[in-house]
This record gives structure tokens, sequence and C-alpha cells, in this order.
């Protein structure tokens, strides 16, 4: 019993170092919108942009000391009310938080900032790795260069004003997060059912 306690505290403190690198994190950007989509005009539709990476990749290289920056191994889903489903296929997509100006969005590096929110205490000291908001805004703090984006469906969408505006990010546990806290229960349990010497 003693050696399947000590190689389960073993893995699982391989597990922990592995997962202590690389933690995913969602970004999530919304607001009620009016633009048009490929060449079609809409009104009032719920935008949502759902970002994905890695807190390992976020750096205070790309844009500056006091601007964390994520453009490295991001995936993303957009939704338009019930009119779209799809993703962003500009290459080169970003996160950003100007921490002195308290402004966080994405863009890319084709079409530079598209979706800007801002300005909030909390985006101050906002790292891009751990969790925050949702924060709301009245209105984008900049969207004008979100003009002709490149849809994976093929499509451009076009953003003119958006309203009801929030921000926010939360880091996802992954799966192998979950082993390790079986793992861990699993060897109080045997520690707990282990006979006492007498």
């Amino acid at each position: 019993m003693n050696s399947i306690c000590k190689m389960a505290v073993a893995a699982s403190l391989a597990l922990a170092g592995s997962l202590a690198a690389a933690v995913p994190i969602t970004y999530t950007f919304t607001g009620l919108t009016t633009g048009s989509l490929s060449g079609q005009a809409f009104s009032d539709q719920p935008l949502t942009v759902v970002i994905t990476g890695d807190t390992s990749n976020v750096s205070l290289s790309i844009f500056g000391s006091d601007t964390p920056g994520i453009n490295a191994g991001l995936s993303n889903a957009l939704t338009l009310g019930s009119l779209l489903s799809t993703s962003i296929t500009e290459p080169g997509l970003y996160v950003f938080n100007n921490q002195p100006a308290r402004v966080a969005g994405f863009g890319t590096s084709s079409k530079l900032d598209l979706f800007n929110v801002g300005q909030s205490a909390e985006l101050a000291s906002y790292d891009l790795a751990s969790n925050i908001g949702p924060l709301s805004f009245a209105n984008a703090w900049f969207i004008s260069q979100f003009n002709n984006v490149s849809l994976a469906n093929g499509g451009a969408l076009t953003i003119s004003s958006a309203t009801g505006v929030t921000f926010g990010a939360s880091l996802v546990p992954e799966p192998a997060t979950y082993a390790l806290w079986l793992l861990g229960l699993a060897a109080v349990g045997v520690v707990a059912r282990r006979p006492s010497a007498s």
C-alpha cells in the first residue's frame, strides 16, 4: 500500500508541474451590434466573439511592457444572433490589454484593432492570464476598423456600432486537471483505509 501512495504522490507532482506551465483561457467579447454581413445590413444583433488561447503565450514584448498581449495559438468562434455562427479568418489574431489606457480588445495583423472595450479600473492591472469580469460598458471603445472582416463561411462582417458591450476572461481547467484532483482524492482514500499499526 505504501508504494501505491508514493507512486500516486509522484504522479500527482509530475502532472502538477506540467499543468503549471500551460493553462487554457477564453476571452469573451459581446455586444448588441449594427452593421452588415456580406453587404446585407442588420441591426440589433447580439455579437459574441470567444477567443481561446493559452496563458503561457501571454507576452509583454508584443505591444510593450505595459500592454500584455497574446498572438500565438489562438482560436476563435463568432456568433451573430441567429444569423451566423463561424470564426474570423483574418491572419494574425491577437488579444491585448493596454493597462495605462485601461482598454482591452482584439484585432488582427491585417486589420489591426477590431473591437476594443474600456475604460475600466479593473483593466489597469489586468494581465490576460487570469479570470476577469465580465466587465460591462455602454458602448465599444473602438470598432472603426471592424470593416469587411473575413469569416470562415466565406462572408465578410462589418460592425458599425456596438452597445451593451461586455468583456470577460476565464481560465479553463483541462481534463488533466480533473485527473490530478481524482488522483489526489484516491491517494487520500488509500491512506485513510490503511489499517493503523497496533
